[in-house]
């Protein structure tokens, strides 16, 4: 959805928090980073090394901390209310701060140095970025424990949790040898 300042609203985090959730960290890196970035050569491309990085890192931290909280809490469900609410939280206030900061210094150098104009946009995405963050953390979250819900999707996820959970003992077992 075009916002009229150069950005737009762009509900394709909902897609990172359900791979992340699912695939983990890695596959929310590949999702995030690769997806946004083809969205971006399409609409804008001179963002996209900004979003392939922005997006990347948005879906490996999301994934991330969902995996660390399968790790450290026993309580299944505890852990999926808490670990995605918390996820996707934390990785959407990431995505605007590292689009605000990026818009600045991006814009400030297309611009010879003149960081006040990239500032002025980075300031003017701010509500934009809340709407996209908040409607994709609601339905993300609504999204993934209905998914979840889906038999063959959740042993897809224990899979990978426990794919992901043996290769660390393994990598731990050789550092011990």
């Amino acid at each position: 959805m075009p916002t009229g300042v150069g950005a737009y609203i762009n509900f394709g985090d909902i897609i990172i928090f359900i791979s992340s959730s699912l695939l983990g960290p890695l596959g929310g890196f590949i999702c995030g980073g690769v997806g946004s970035a083809l969205a971006d050569i399409i609409y804008v491309p001179m963002f996209a090394p900004l979003t392939f990085i922005v997006k990347g890192i948005e879906g490996l931290l999301c994934g991330s901390i969902i995996w660390l909280f399968k790790k450290k809490v026993k309580n299944d469900k505890v852990s999926d209310y808490v670990s995605y609410v918390v996820s996707f939280i934390t990785s959407g206030l990431w995505m605007m701060l590292g689009y605000f900061f990026g818009t600045w210094i991006m814009l400030g150098v297309i611009n010879n140095g003149e960081y006040s104009s990239g500032l002025s946009i980075a300031l003017l995405n701010i509500p934009n970025d809340s709407i996209q963050v908040s409607v994709s953390v609601v339905t993300g979250f609504v999204l993934i424990l209905a998914l979840l819900r889906i038999k063959y999707i959740k042993q897809l996820q224990d899979d990978f949790t426990h794919k992901m959970h043996k290769s660390k003992i393994m990598m731990e077992d050789k550092d011990q040898i």
